[in-house]
């Protein structure tokens, strides 16, 4: 499936960090500007999918009504490619992303938060490891009929492509992802465009026969990390990391610096090296943390595990970064938190080989 969504084109968020925070209302009041009575474009961010990477539950998504497919396909599962109009004033008549694996709900599910008075609901949800920003945008052309079949105008609503064109939209994105690749010296940049890769990858694998797939992209080897840390309490977890976000963007503010320099980027790569960059001064370079949560205290055996990535990030670069524990309390509560840097992290803990379970030593 292919449909048209408008791009986030908000500067406080990285492009490998688009669509992964809900528009505010005056947000949404902006795009609707872009469109409205012009007979073009979308009817406000709404309209947008959501890329919200959570490693511990499905990404939701949200439809324009003319979007929805026929209810005898409830229970069908759907790969669906999200392309931008060709009006837009910063990725005209691109295509941007796909959530495959993915399904429409019976039932459909409103969310707490509004724009503008109206309650959002969602349609249908994805696996995460099967949903990806592209590294590098794509450029379409329906004439052409390479990603689409040929027509000379979109229409309204969705439309269905066929499998040679998910091939050629899979394909040109991995391979334009590893050209990018390698002029990207940014360590943090390349660790989630390699996260995106491979998602592309597992895609193309399962939907696309292997071998056409592999001729089309020849040498391609991104596969998940199978390193990758697995903790106890992946929506603990996520409180912690929540909690840590909102503390560094209070932090950079008092600084008087610009705070999209924090960028809570496992939102985007759940298995990357570190879950938020930030600063440490104002001008200063970038500060990467590392977020734990428990509900024990780090007195006693903490169930929390490091894996090889994130202890060989740290090392690279412990000039400016940091091993940060949020120990919550039973009803889910802040009760503290401890920031160690790698040094004070091998003076209070042993490592065993466990994925380096953290032990307090004696």
């Amino acid at each position: 499936m292919a449909i048209k969504i408008n791009y986030d084109r908000r500067a406080s968020l990285p492009a490998g960090l688009k669509y992964s925070r809900l528009a505010t209302t005056q947000e949404n009041n902006e795009y609707l500007k872009l469109y409205q009575g012009k007979g073009i474009g979308g009817d406000g961010f709404h309209e947008c999918l959501n890329f919200f990477i959570s490693d511990n539950k499905p990404v939701r998504l949200y439809f324009p009504p003319t979007c929805r497919p026929d209810k005898k396909t409830i229970g069908d599962e759907f790969v669906i490619f999200s392309f931008t109009y060709a009006s837009d004033p910063e990725r005209p008549s691109c295509i941007v992303g796909v959530h495959a694996g993915a399904q429409f709900l019976v039932k459909e599910r409103e969310r707490s938060e509004k724009i503008g008075g109206q309650r959002l609901t969602f349609h249908a949800e994805a696996p995460a490891e099967f949903v990806t920003l592209f590294p590098v945008p794509l450029e379409y052309k329906p004439p052409i009929g390479r990603y689409t079949p040929k027509y000379e105008r979109w229409g309204f609503g969705l439309r269905y492509i066929e499998g040679r064109h998910a091939q050629n939209i899979l394909s040109d994105a991995l391979a334009m992802g590893e050209q990018e690749l390698q002029r990207i010296n940014d360590e943090a940049k390349r660790s989630n465009m390699e996260r995106q890769l491979a998602v592309l990858a597992d895609i193309r694998d399962r939907y696309i026969d292997t071998a056409t797939a592999r001729r089309l992209v020849s040498g391609s080897t991104w596969h998940p990390n199978a390193n990758s840390p697995t903790l106890p309490d992946k929506e603990l977890g996520e409180l912690g990391e929540k909690h840590i976000y909102q503390r560094e963007l209070a932090y950079v503010s008092k600084l008087g610096d610009d705070p999209s320099k924090v960028i809570w980027y496992s939102r985007s790569n759940p298995t990357g090296p570190f879950d938020i960059q930030s600063i440490r001064k104002k001008g200063g370079p970038p500060h990467y943390i590392e977020v734990k949560s428990t509900t024990i205290t780090i007195t006693d055996d903490t169930h929390i595990f490091v894996s090889r990535g994130e202890m060989a990030w740290m090392k690279k670069h412990k000039e400016n970064s940091s091993f940060t524990i949020v120990h919550f309390n039973s009803d889910r509560t802040v009760k503290d938190v401890v920031e160690l840097t790698l040094e004070q992290l091998h003076e209070c803990f042993e490592f065993e080989p466990t994925s380096f379970q953290l032990r307090p030593r004696n």
